[in-house]
């Protein structure tokens, strides 16, 4: 079953990247090789690029929307800021910490200037950075980045949404993380126990 998923996913990342080439060939043809069009292409490509775990890829392809949007659209472009953004998940899920904690600070600072300060998107961009510093070991940083998320998703979502309650366990599970973690020690053990009698 596991292999039928993972042959699944395989192919359907691979038909993506398939059919976003071909419509980056048309754009390319229509539009010549520096339109924002071709930098969604190219954008588009990364992410199915990082979704399938090429990484390398992903980055190249997510480079070149950057360049064409900078030259195009202006370093203070919210597609600029979405660029950095893919980028900086990218170099998370690559574990490139300090790159991704780079792109992502771009993000923020450039979308804190065309959004209101409590606008999801930034929480959003909030709510990353604590998951890359908390992925690095910056756990104060985390904690500090998930309470400003957590703050503009209570005001924008309220308590019960799904961005709000994932920002409450990761604030809970800093708060409790020994207690978790001995916790999922003594439930391992009591299912040792339980296995070994049978």
């Amino acid at each position: 079953m596991i292999t039928l998923v993972l042959l699944f996913h395989t192919t359907i990342w691979d038909l993506a990247i398939e059919y976003h080439k071909k419509s980056l060939k048309i754009k390319l043809s229509k539009f010549g090789c520096d339109h924002p069009d071709i930098a969604n292409s190219y954008n588009n490509l990364g992410i199915v690029y990082g979704k399938k775990g090429k990484f390398d890829n992903a980055i190249e392809y997510c480079n070149k929307s950057l360049k064409i949007r900078l030259d195009k659209l202006g370093s203070d472009h919210i597609c600029v800021a979405a660029s950095y953004k893919n980028l900086a998940l990218i170099y998370y899920y690559k574990q490139e910490y300090d790159k991704a904690i780079e792109f992502g600070k771009k993000e923020l600072d450039l979308i804190l200037k065309k959004l209101d300060y409590n606008h999801p998107d930034v929480g959003n961009s909030y709510d990353i950075l604590g998951d890359i510093n908390c992925k690095k070991g910056g756990k104060m940083d985390a904690k500090k980045y998930y309470e400003t998320a957590l703050s503009i998703y209570t005001q924008k979502f309220g308590e019960n949404h799904q961005r709000t309650q994932g920002i409450i366990w990761m604030k809970t599970y800093f708060e409790n993380k020994k207690k978790i973690l001995v916790c999922c020690w003594m439930i391992k053990y009591d299912i040792s126990k339980v296995v070994k009698k049978n």
